[in-house]
Formats: structure tokens, C-alpha cells, sequence
């Protein structure tokens, strides 16, 4: 079957940009492998001016710029890239650490700062939450939470999705409705960085994830999956979906979540979804100006201090051959829904070194071959 050329071949529609790698907080699983201090190699004040011109260079409106880190809040001159980027009319969010919104100066600077949202991690319950990013950055979260409410940011939570806390997912949903949050974003684990340690998701556990994830667009929740794209399929098909048959961590967490925020009210909703993926509609730029298609998959394709954006992201030719989807390995390649889903790229990267390899926690993909855990030596996570 001939595939159709991306619609995103000449256009990313999110560009993320990890400004430092400096953070306050030491996180178990944290991609940036972020430090107490900004790295000697990071793009000068200067240099961060010249990458954000470069967005401007794509057709019609710029994309949107994910400014994250490490902690955003400590990039060196980020007063005046925020007022550029609003001078240049570049849309942008902004993704920093609680530990950076901790003062009444910060709090002004996010709520002047043009950007369209907020975005705090959130990954469970206090237990789990304080384990891998700190004692009392559950409860500063939660504060924080609170503050950005009532100086009317709008705010979405950002959740790490590994074996060991779907149980917390419904008391996050929770957390989410008390707060009329209503964009909720689904990190599944991938295993860079920090993360190599931290358990991944089994087939069964992936599958009921993203079906509970459907049942949770039906309280009213605009819901996007981070390396989780056969939510795609089931969003497409979100009636059968909810059912989750025969998937008993499915149902344990949809009675869970009925018993905390009661009967949704809106099963019927879909929000539409944006068919992203790794390099396709999405490209990283990471603290030191190398390119890479997302910041969960550690290939270098170039570098914006050498040669533009634009011209990495619609020439490159790892780029093009993830835009192409033709090029996908079996199973995914004869998948009926590879146009919807695809595959994460990332997860495929980590355990096969194939980029366009199978994504080894489809529930589809099972079907034909066999699902292999993370080798004996890759560690796991000391929670249960």
C-alpha cells in the first residue's frame, strides 16, 4: 500500500527546546540527566536568540516551542528570550520544575509571560511522587498547583507512566478534576537518562493504560500520550475501548476512578488527536543546540549553531525515513494501524537498536512475536 507523504514532512507542529540542564532536583528517572549548575557547553543568551530567529524560518506561523529543561526557571537570560519569542510571535509553553516557581518573582514571570501553558509533573501519589523526585516535592507540587490557579495560568500536568504506578493514576485524575485542570499528559516510561533503572510497562499493563486513558476523556479531560501512540487506535475507536475486555487492571482502575470523582459524563467525547511521532511533527533541540527527534530518542541528526532548524528537520535523512512509515519493521509495518499509531520510535530504539523496529510493548505486535523484558542488568525500580 503506498504510503502518504507526512503532512508534517516540512513543518514540525512542537519543537522542544531543553534551554538548560541545570535543576534543583535529582529525579530517579529524569531524561536530561540534569546537574545542579547549567553545562559549560549550553547555548549562550546570544546563541538562544539566533535558535529562536531560526523558528520564524519555517512557512506561515512558527511552530509551538516547548521551552523545558532541567528546570527552564534557571536558563541564563530568560527574560528577554520570553519577550523575543512573543516579538517574533513564536507560540510557546513553558514545562519548569516546582522547585523554580518557589517565589513571588517566578510567579510573575509565568503569568506575564505570554506563555499559552503551564505544565508540572505529577506522577502519583504522595509516596511514589516523593520517591523519585524528593521528600516534599509532592506537597510543593501541590501548592504550586494552587497558585498557578489563582493567578489564572493555564496549567496541565505532566505524569510518568512506569510499572510501578498505574495504581496512583485515578488519585492524579483526582487531583486534576478538584482543580479544573483539564489537559492531562501521559509520560510512558522510556528508558534514557536516569530512567534505565525505572521498570517499563508490560504489554497487558500498556494496553490498560491507554484504554483507561480513553474512559478518562469522558470527565471532561483533553488527554495526550507521550511514546504512548496506539492510544491513537483506541481513541479511534473509543466505545470498544472502554470496555477493556478481559483486561483486569483495566477495570481496577476504572472502579478505582468511579469510586474517587464518581460517573464520567462526557463518554462520548473525543478530543481530536494530532498523529505525531518522533521526528514526524515533532523534533527536540537539546541544551546544547544538537538535534535529535524527540528527547526520549538519542540520535544526533545536527546541530542549530552549524545549520538551521528548518533545514535539519526537513532534510535529514534519519528524519525522512521516520516520516515515511513505509519503512516501519514487521509487525508494525503490516499493521492496519500504523498510520494512526506507529509505533513509539523510542522504545523500539532502546531494546533493539533499530529506530524503525517493532514497538515491543504493542498489544498487536505480541500477537506475532513474543515480548522480551529489559535484560537481567538493567536494574528496576525499589517501589512497589
Amino acid at each position: 500500500m503506498e504510503q502518504p507523504a507526512s503532512k508534517y514532512a516540512n513543518k514540525p507542529v512542537l519543537v522542544f527546546w531543553e534551554t538548560t540542564k541545570a535543576c534543583d532536583l535529582t529525579c530517579l528517572h529524569c531524561r536530561a540527566t540534569s546537574m545542579k549548575s547549567p553545562a559549560n557547553e549550553e547555548l549562550t543568551p546570544d546563541q538562544s536568540i539566533e535558535f529562536l530567529d531560526q523558528l520564524t524560518m519555517f512557512d506561515g506561523k512558527p511552530p509551538v516551542l516547548i521551552l523545558t529543561g532541567g528546570d527552564v526557571m534557571k536558563k541564563n537570560g530568560l527574560d528577554g528570550i520570553l519577550e523575543l519569542a512573543r516579538e517574533l510571535k513564536i507560540p510557546f509553553a513553558l514545562s519548569p520544575a516546582v522547585t523554580g516557581l518557589q517565589s513571588d518573582r517566578a510567579m510573575e514571570l509565568i503569568r506575564s509571560s505570554g506563555a499559552s501553558s503551564i505544565s508540572i509533573s505529577l506522577d502519583g501519589r504522595r509516596e511514589f511522587h516523593d520517591l523519585i523526585r524528593g521528600v516534599g516535592i509532592y506537597d510543593s507540587t501541590l501548592r504550586t498547583l494552587d497558585n498557578l490557579k489563582k493567578i489564572g495560568v493555564n496549567t496541565q500536568v505532566n505524569t510518568l507512566v512506569s510499572a510501578d504506578n498505574l495504581a496512583d493514576l485515578p488519585y492524579v485524575l483526582k487531583i486534576l478534576l478538584d482543580r479544573g485542570i483539564r489537559t492531562w499528559e501521559i509520560f510512558f516510561l522510556i528508558k534514557v537518562g536516569r530512567g534505565i533503572g525505572i521498570n517499563d510497562v508490560t504489554p497487558e499493563q500498556y494496553d490498560a493504560v491507554n484504554r483507561y486513558l480513553v474512559f478518562v476523556s469522558g470527565y471532561g479531560i483533553n488527554v495526550r500520550t507521550v511514546e504512548g501512540p496506539y492510544f491513537r487506535k483506541l481513541a479511534d475507536d473509543h466505545n470498544n475501548a472502554r470496555l477493556g475486555i478481559g483486561n483486569g487492571i483495566f477495570e481496577s482502575l476504572r472502579q478505582s476512578t468511579i469510586e474517587l470523582c464518581g460517573i464520567p459524563e462526557h463518554a462520548d467525547d473525543m478530543i481530536p488527536i494530532a498523529r505525531t511521532s518522533d521526528g514526524d511533527g515533532v523534533v527536540f533541540v537539546s541544551h546544547d543546540g544538537n538535534v535529535k527527534p524527540s528527547g526520549f530518542l538519542p540520535m544526533d541528526l545536527g546541530n542549530v549553531l552549524k545549520q538551521p532548524l528548518v533545514d535539519i528537520y526537513r532534510h535529514n535523512p534519519v528524519l525522512q525515513r521516520l516520516r515515511d512509515r513505509n519503512n516501519l519493521a514487521s509487525p508494525c509495518l503490516e499493521c492496519p494501524y500504523r498510520e494512526i499509531c506507529g509505533g513509539s520510535r523510542a522504545r523500539a530504539f532502546y531494546y533493539s537498536g533499530d529506530v524503525l523496529g517493532r514497538d515491543p510493548v504493542c498489544p498487536l505486535s505480541i500477537k506475532r512475536e513474543k515480548w522480551h523484558p529489559p535484560p537481567a542488568n538493567a536494574g528496576g525500580f525499589p517501589f512497589q
